[in-house]
């Protein structure tokens, strides 16, 4: 098959610890003089997500934020057209707040171009707490006064996994139905939860902006490492996953490439594209 355009997330993927290596940026060079799109699709604000693609030509293409939460326009290096947006329920928001508060657990509250972080969160961190797009909080609570959120993420470092697996209980007995649940991982390490709306996930995006951006999806190639990738790897040609993704995740994609650290995106993409 012909690739038309390529989809790629970004952590685990084609950046390292939040760094995209010089191979994987010369490749992405490539691409582009071959008219090659290369739309971003991650679970990252678009803030964060420009910062770790700063100087490739990416920007040039729609890109998916918020694991499909928020689809946004061309020249999103800045803020830019927003194409889609939903954001959760102000009952479940307060729901889940109140019992995250009542426990103690450090919740990461998400907008368009805002993340707020409990107080105690920053305190652990000390002097490499520099993050201009956090907001700090006494109380987990507190972040809803900026309105409905985008979604919740809550990070094993500084809660535990016991916490990640209460909050993941509540929300799944209480509001199943209505939000989106999603583990995240390294290798097969539950790492993080994250909440969004019902509905919400890069596949459904992805089928969005295809349809907005003239894509066929048959002529797309997915790549990704998380369970979060899967529903894009199930609707394109071809999806790739990374050696280093869980195996539930590898079973799901046409091939598996090496791993980020060895570059396994520069090595599919001269598979497959170049």
């Amino acid at each position: 098959m012909k690739i038309e355009a390529v989809v790629t997330d970004l952590d685990g993927t084609i950046a390292d610890d939040g760094r995209v290596d010089d191979k994987n940026r010369a490749v992405l060079d490539r691409l582009f003089d071959r008219g090659i799109p290369v739309i971003v699709s991650t679970t990252r604000m678009r803030y964060s997500a420009s910062h770790i693609m700063n100087g490739t030509k990416v920007f040039r293409h729609p890109a998916i934020c918020l694991n499909g939460g928020m689809i946004i326009g061309e020249d999103w290096d800045k803020p830019c057209d927003v194409w889609f947006q939903k954001s959760l329920d102000m009952e479940i928001a307060r729901a889940i707040t109140e019992f995250t508060d009542d426990k103690g657990y450090e919740l990461t509250t998400i907008y368009d171009e805002k993340k707020y972080w409990r107080q105690s969160r920053a305190d652990r961190l000390g002097k490499h707490f520099e993050n201009p797009t956090a907001v700090l909080v006494k109380n987990n609570s507190d972040a809803l006064e900026a309105g409905e959120p985008a979604s919740f993420m809550i990070h094993r470092d500084g809660n535990g996994l016991q916490a990640l697996l209460e909050i993941e209980e509540f929300v799944h007995d209480n509001f199943s139905s209505r939000v989106t649940l999603h583990r995240h991982h390294r290798d097969e390490k539950f790492l993080a939860l994250t909440v969004y709306p019902s509905g919400i996930n890069k596949g459904s995006a992805l089928e969005m902006l295809s349809k907005r951006a003239d894509i066929d999806l048959d002529q797309v190639l997915a790549i990704g490492d998380d369970h979060v990738d899967v529903p894009m790897f199930e609707i394109v040609g071809k999806g790739v996953a990374m050696k280093n993704s869980p195996e539930e995740v590898k079973a799901k994609a046409h091939d598996i490439a090496p791993t980020c650290t060895e570059s396994g995106f520069a090595w599919c993409m001269e598979k497959y594209v170049l």
